[in-house]
C-alpha cells in the first residue's frame, strides 16, 4: 500500500498536481518512518520536497530533500543520492540562487561521476537557465535545444517536455516568435504524459551576482 502511494505521489508531482501528490504520501511517509525503512521513506521524502519546492514552499523543500538525500546516503545508495542533489540544485534554480545550484550539481557529479551521465539532462537545464541569468541568450538557448535532442536519445519524455518547455518560455521572454515545431512536440507530451503545470524559473537575476559557469 505504501509503495502505491508513493509512486502515485511521484507521478502527480510530476503532473503538477501538487495537492493530490501530497494527500498520497503523507499517510504513507509516517508509516515508513515508523518502520525504518530508509530508502523507502527517502523515496516519499524526496516526492514532498519536490513538490513543495515547486509549490514555492523552499524552506520546507529544502529541509525534506537534505533529510530524503541523508537517507539515501545512509542506505548505500549514490545513485539516488545524486538524483536528490539534482532536485536541490533545481529548488536553488526555482530561488533564482543560481550559482549555488551550479555549485551543487558540480560537486555531486564529481561525487559519483560513475551515475552522473543520468542526470545530465536536468544539470544542462539548469545551466541553460543560468546563462540566461547572466544575459547569454545565444548560448543558453543553444543549451536548450541540445537538450531536448539529449533526452530524446535517452527516452526521457518527462525531461524533454521541461526542456521545451523552457525553451519555449525562453522565446517568449525575448519577444522571439514562437517555434511552432517546438511548441506542438510540447503540447503532445504535456497531454500524454497528463502534466497540468511545470515548474518555473527566473530567466534573469534576483538580487544576486551572476553565476560563474564552467
Amino acid at each position: 500500500m505504501e509503495r502505491r502511494h508513493r509512486g502515485l505521489g511521484e507521478i502527480l508531482s510530476d503532473q503538477g498536481r501538487y495537492a493530490e501528490a501530497d494527500e498520497e504520501v503523507r499517510p504513507a511517509l509516517r508509516l515508513l518512518q515508523a518502520s525504518g525503512a530508509l530508502s523507502e521513506t527517502a523515496f516519499a521524502l524526496s516526492v514532498l520536497g519536490r513538490t513543495a519546492a515547486r509549490c514555492g514552499r523552499y524552506e520546507e523543500a529544502g529541509e525534506l530533500l537534505e533529510a530524503a538525500r541523508a537517507g539515501y546516503a545512509k542506505a548505500g545508495e549514490p545513485g539516488e543520492v545524486l538524483a536528490i542533489e539534482i532536485r536541490i540544485a533545481e529548488c536553488l534554480a526555482q530561488q533564482g540562487r543560481m550559482a549555488d545550484a551550479l555549485a551543487r550539481t558540480a560537486a555531486a557529479a564529481q561525487a559519483a561521476p560513475q551515475v552522473a551521465a543520468a542526470q545530465q539532462p536536468a544539470v544542462n537545464r539548469i545551466r541553460g537557465y543560468a546563462l540566461a541569468q547572466r544575459g547569454e541568450a545565444d548560448q543558453a538557448r543553444a543549451v536548450f535545444e541540445a537538450n531536448v535532442q539529449a533526452a530524446r536519445e535517452r527516452a526521457a519524455r518527462y525531461e524533454e517536455a521541461l526542456s521545451l518547455d523552457a525553451l519555449i518560455r525562453f522565446d517568449g521572454h525575448l519577444d522571439r516568435p514562437a517555434d511552432t515545431s517546438a511548441t506542438t512536440a510540447r503540447d503532445a507530451l504535456f497531454g500524454q504524459l497528463g502534466l497540468v503545470t511545470v515548474p518555473e524559473f527566473p530567466l534573469r537575476p534576483r538580487g544576486e551576482q551572476a553565476a560563474t559557469l564552467s
